[in-house]
């Protein structure tokens, strides 16, 4: 993992349909927003030390490259509470895993 880079950030922007890949409990729980694609790359947002576990669940899920961005908590809570306003729920399945088939990722 590479250190994250910080940089003041704009909830504007997220990008609804990538937001959607984390579901928001997790967002919220585990301190992180799937913020955007760039360059190929999942733009995440992450809070002071996130563990290492919720990157690799993150990279898991998205099956991309991360581009972390170190946020303060208050920036991260604002993201999370935009990313929510923005994008509607996923549905789940039974086993409480997020299904991707049908997510587009703009690039």
């Amino acid at each position: 993992m590479t250190a994250p880079l910080e940089r003041t950030v704009n909830p504007q922007e997220l990008d609804p349909q990538t937001v959607r890949l984390l579901p928001y409990p997790f967002a919220k729980s585990k301190g992180v927003i799937a913020a955007r694609v760039v360059g190929g790359a999942l733009e995440v947002w992450v809070r002071p030390y996130p563990a290492g576990t919720t990157l690799s669940e993150v990279r898991r899920m998205a099956g991309k490259p991360l581009k972390e961005v170190l946020l303060t908590p208050e920036e991260l809570e604002k993201g999370v509470r935009h990313g929510k306003s923005e994008a509607p729920e996923r549905d789940e399945d039974r086993s409480g895993q997020v299904d991707m088939r049908d997510t587009v990722v703009r690039q």
